[in-house]
């Protein structure tokens, strides 16, 4: 299912997504949260029962991946999480307005999945089953500059912290293969792909990404 006014950000840490997230805020956006937070229990089966194989395939990697980390507590809150992002997004696919994220659910989701099970079945089925942003916006940012970004900023996001500069180019060399795999399989599925060179100044990249916008809109 594709959602028509959501705008979703996916890019390595440090590559900028919360910035730009911030600057649509100012221009109109409102922000789809994802907090670990689920009010109404009606809305929590509305979404299960729309989205069945979504919520095997969280499960699914919650119980046999290793690397989603940080044992139960962890993982329970991470699910939470996404399950309630997902609530939310339902909420709003009928609402009035645009509605931006930083955080979502697709690449979220997508990230628990080691790159040995990509092409498994299960992560195959999980995939396609998760609910999309009509506009997806990916930030490409070269590995160095991320780094310089991070040691300059303090390395504030967690998978950053405690590392170096040749650590944190190491984390983001693996996140923007992720997102590479995510352009490929998502390109086709009724979405607007937005790819935007994030290794430039913020306004740069919010005239990129407004212009991309303004064009998607005149298309639709």
């Amino acid at each position: 299912m594709v959602y028509n006014n959501i705008v979703e950000i996916i890019g390595p840490a440090g590559s900028g997504k919360t910035t730009l997230r911030k600057k649509l805020n100012k221009c109109g956006y409102g922000s789809l949260s994802h907090r670990p937070q689920l009010s109404k229990i009606s809305d929590v089966f509305e979404f299960m029962k729309n989205h069945p194989d979504y919520i095997q395939g969280l499960l699914y990697f919650m119980n046999t991946v290793s690397d989603f980390g940080g044992g139960l507590e962890v993982r329970k809150k991470r699910f939470e999480g996404l399950l309630t992002y997902g609530v939310n997004l339902e909420k709003l696919k009928n609402q009035k307005g645009k509605f931006v994220s930083d955080g979502g659910i697709l690449y979220s989701s997508t990230n628990e999945i080691p790159f040995n099970m990509w092409d498994t079945e299960e992560a195959r089925r999980f995939r396609k089953s998760i609910p999309l942003a009509k506009n997806i916006i990916f930030l490409n940012a070269d590995p160095g500059v991320i780094a310089e970004r991070a040691i300059e900023r303090k390395a504030t996001t967690l998978c950053h912290k405690g590392k170096d500069k040749k650590g944190v180019a190491k984390v983001a060399e693996f996140q923007n293969k992720r997102s590479e795999l995510l352009k490929e399989e998502y390109g086709s599925c009724g979405v607007n792909i937005i790819n935007v060179d994030a290794n430039l100044s913020i306004s740069a990249v919010l005239s990129q990404v407004k212009q991309s916008l303004l064009e998607d809109k005149k298309s639709g």
